[in-house]
C-alpha cells in the first residue's frame, strides 16, 4: 500500500538513487 510505498521512497538516499530506480522500473515495462 501506500504507507510501503512511502518506506521505500523513504530509504532513497539520493534523487540520483530515486530516479535509478525509476528508469530501472520503466525499463522492466517497456523492454
Amino acid at each position: 500500500g501506500a504507507g510501503e510505498l512511502r518506506k521505500k521512497l523513504s530509504r532513497i538516499e539520493t534523487v540520483e538513487q530515486g530516479v535509478e530506480l525509476i528508469e530501472n522500473a520503466i525499463a522492466k515495462l517497456h523492454p
